[in-house]
């Protein structure tokens, strides 16, 4: 009764810990977050004229649409900003006990590790990146599993359960079941190979079982557009940089990315607290496991190992994805802590490794608040800043970043355009790739968006590129131009681009007709 209590008083307190971030500021700083926000408020208000003929309905089966599902019906009821708090809580509970739920049916003595990991790994490096659609996707992947692990001696249950999960993980993301099948593959080759009186048939049979759960998910994803979309790949990237003269400076920054995607895992706003952090926890865990005090359950090597050397080596895009190696480098932890399990010993430094754990775990999610807090006030002046834009104005964005597209723009400002669509009723670019998004881009946004987007491929970094592009901006039909990291920007403005208002690293002008130079 005791142990049940602290359970639960666990719980509760992860429970509350994992919403300090998020009530923290009024605006997220998760990268993509508010362009999917954004195309949830339109699709919720196809009604309004202003989003009429730029924003065109496309509703159909795509294996992307698990935020869609969610955030429509919601942005019908809660306002904009909350409803992305809400939704990102969502994904962060459902990833959350979804761990804990493996972990468990693995080992019921990992709670005392689960918890805390769990809790950090929910603000990962993903979540960063705004992914809200492949970690739902990972959080009912990890029930899945959960399930499969569980009920995997009773075949004929378990495939009536963990299909239809796999199912939902395909509507949430088709990456996440392509991971979801490499997982169990692997998990069911572990648990077979540690079996003293394994047959060769047992693994067929447990595969095999796998097998049925996938003919659903197949069966669905051949009848959508995605099977036969085009789009950038590993082969088409090598050759751009190689086209534009950056191949050598973007293979060693992707061998830095991929090290940063691993020691970063876990991301809180500050880098340094992320290596300290990150340091003690590998450092922790190899002196208790060395000295037996937690246990890694061997079933779970052959899906660690994969995971391992797909953080490492995976292509940057594959099957529709891009982004794949810090995608890896999660799963890889998600699966390394389900294995991981208190054994126990004597003296002091068992607790004291638990411990660390634990404070670690508590330092960062209120580190993550108190980093998030510090956008509260620079989103106040962008509210005042934008109350002159229209209904129905055209507005387009301009990002400054280098190579590194994640973190050369600092604060994150990426979310201020798209939420100029549910906070102004502004017509933006938003999310809306054939094959992934249920909505398409029509009427004078399309035109817009054809009068800047360049002719050919050119070195996308360069200064010089910049410049011209923002001379495009200000030649197009667009009405306003909001500049994400401004504080990067040294080349000319053009003289029909009227400043209305600038903070931090953004600034938004109004562009007064055409660029008198052309």
């Amino acid at each position: 009764m005791i142990a049940a209590r602290r359970l639960a008083a666990a719980y509760a307190l992860f429970g509350m810990l994992l919403t300090i971030p998020l009530s923290s500021t009024p605006v997220l700083p998760l990268i993509d977050l508010y362009n999917h926000m954004a195309r949830f408020y339109v699709l919720s208000r196809l009604d309004l004229p202003e989003f009429a003929g730029n924003y065109i309905p496309d509703w159909r089966l795509l294996p992307n649409l698990g935020a869609d599902l969610l955030g429509v019906p919601l942005m019908h009821v809660l306002p904009a900003l909350l409803t992305a708090k809400v939704l990102v809580g969502l994904v962060l509970l459902v990833q959350f006990s979804g761990l804990i739920f493996l972990a468990t049916g693995i080992n019921r003595r990992s709670l005392p590790l689960v918890l805390p990991f769990s809790a950090m790994l929910c603000y990962s490096y993903i979540l960063g990146w705004g992914f809200v659609n492949f970690l739902l996707g990972v959080g009912v992947m990890l029930w899945t599993l959960g399930f499969w692990v569980r009920l995997r001696a009773q075949p004929l249950k378990a495939i009536l359960i963990c299909a239809p999960g796999a199912a939902l993980i395909f509507l949430c993301h088709g990456f996440a079941l392509l991971i979801y099948g490499l997982i169990a593959s692997m998990i069911e080759l572990g648990f077979w190979w540690q079996d003293r009186g394994r047959r060769p048939v047992d693994l067929l049979r447990g595969w095999a079982a796998l097998a049925v759960q996938a003919v659903l998910p197949i069966t669905m994803f051949l009848t959508t557009p995605t099977a036969d979309a085009e789009g950038t790949s590993t082969v088409s990237n090598i050759r751009a940089y190689m086209g534009n003269g950056q191949f050598s400076e973007r293979v060693s920054l992707e061998a830095a990315y991929r090290l940063k995607t691993i020691y970063r895992v876990a991301e809180s706003p500050w880098l340094l607290l992320d290596v300290v952090t990150f340091l003690v926890v590998l450092a922790t865990a190899i002196i208790a496991l060395r000295r037996r005090w937690w246990r890694l359950d061997r079933r779970l090597l052959p899906a660690i190992i994969l995971l391992g050397i797909g953080a490492v080596a995976i292509p940057t895009n594959f099957f529709s994805a891009s982004y794949l190696s810090e995608r890896m480098a999660l799963m890889f932890a998600l699966v390394a802590v389900a294995g991981l399990s208190v054994t126990g010993g004597q003296g002091r430094g068992p607790v004291a490794a638990v411990s660390v754990i634990w404070v670690v775990a508590i330092v960062r999610l209120l580190a993550t608040g108190w980093g998030w807090a510090a956008y509260a006030p620079a989103f106040a002046h962008y509210e005042k800043m934008i109350q002159t834009v229209p209904k129905g104005a055209l507005a387009a964005d301009f990002i400054i970043r280098d190579l590194d597209r994640r973190d050369s723009v600092m604060p994150r400002c990426q979310m201020y355009l798209p939420l100029l669509v549910p906070l102004r009723h502004a017509v933006a670019p938003i999310f809306a790739i054939p094959g992934q998004q249920p909505v398409k881009l029509g009427g004078a946004l399309e035109k817009a968006i054809e009068q800047i987007s360049p002719g050919k491929e050119a070195p996308r970094m360069a200064p010089a590129r910049y410049a011209d592009d923002l001379r495009r901006v200000a030649g197009s039909s667009f009405d306003y131009v909001l500049i994400c990291g401004a504080n990067r920007f040294t080349g000319p403005v053009p003289p029909n681009l009227r400043l209305l208002g600038e903070g931090q690293n953004i600034r938004l002008y109004r562009i007064e007709g055409p660029d008198p130079r052309g």
